[in-house]
């Protein structure tokens, strides 16, 4: 998960969610610290989320 001290750990998975929900058809997504891809992105986020108990 990397640093996640300024992270607000209770709401990144709303927070994932609404994104898919809003953008889920997206063409290009752009993470913060990996390539540019599909919303296989947010899919992977949020799999790490629940991995680690953060959501």
């Amino acid at each position: 998960m990397g640093n996640v001290a300024d992270a607000n750990l209770k709401e990144w998975g709303n927070s994932m969610k609404r994104l898919m929900n809003e953008f889920g058809t997206a063409q290009v997504v752009v993470p913060g610290h990996e390539e540019w891809g599909d919303t296989k992105a947010l899919t992977h986020t949020l799999q790490l989320l629940k991995k680690y108990g953060k959501r």
